[in-house]
C-alpha cells in the first residue's frame, strides 16, 4: 500500500513525462502486488465458515473499482476537467 500511495502522489508532482511514466509503472506494481497477495492472506486468516464471504467481498470491491477507498469519484471528477494532477493528489492522499 505504501508503494502505491507514494507512486500516485508522485504522479501528481511529476515535472516530466519520463518521471510520470515511472510513477505510473510503480502504481501498477503496487496494485498488482496488493491484488496478488490479498487472496493468500484471506485464505490463511479468514475463518473457514466465512472464507467464501471474505473472498466475495474482496473480489466484488476489486471489480467495481470504487471499493478502493472511494477512489473513483475523487479521481474521475477532477480528471474529467483536465486537472489530472489534482485527481492523482486527491486519490493518493486517501492512501496516507
Amino acid at each position: 500500500m505504501g508503494v502505491w500511495t507514494v507512486a500516485v502522489l508522485g504522479c501528481s508532482v511529476a515535472p516530466t513525462f519520463p518521471l510520470l511514466l515511472l510513477c505510473r509503472a510503480a502504481v501498477g506494481v503496487g496494485e498488482a502486488s496488493f491484488v496478488s497477495l490479498a487472496a493468500p492472506f484471506i485464505d490463511d486468516y479468514a475463518p473457514a465458515a466465512a472464507k467464501a464471504r471474505w473472498f466475495a467481498v474482496f473480489y466484488l470491491c476489486c471489480g467495481t473499482g470504487a471499493g478502493k477507498m472511494g477512489g473513483w469519484l475523487p479521481g474521475v471528477a477532477p480528471a474529467g476537467c483536465g486537472a489530472w494532477r489534482v485527481a492523482h493528489a486527491g486519490v493518493g492522499q486517501m492512501g496516507v
